[in-house]
């Protein structure tokens, strides 16, 4: 079964502000999500960002909910491993 991408204006934003080879490693890593919301390269998120998933895609983050029950994957945040945690939260608030 397949998840739906929800992608909020945020991760537009951030996806936008990538160079066009990170922008197509990074959509189609996320697009991948629909098939498998967890693959090895994700993570859970402790702490203040519980709730949320990580997915490691080189030296860029992405951060995403996994709504099982509705069966979709809402796309919060993308971007390098500087600040994109305090980005993160920030966005969650």
């Amino acid at each position: 079964m397949t998840y739906d991408l929800a992608f909020k204006p945020g991760f537009v934003r951030d996806l936008n502000a990538l160079h066009a080879e990170a922008r197509g490693r990074v959509l189609a890593a996320v697009e991948a999500l629909s098939a498998d919301p967890t693959p090895e390269s994700s993570k859970a998120l402790a702490g203040p960002l519980r709730g949320l998933r990580r997915l490691r895609v080189g030296s860029y983050r992405v951060a995403y909910v996994v709504d099982r029950r509705e069966r979709r994957i809402s796309v919060l945040c993308a971007g390098p491993r500087e600040g994109f945690y305090e980005r993160v939260q920030q966005r969650v608030r």
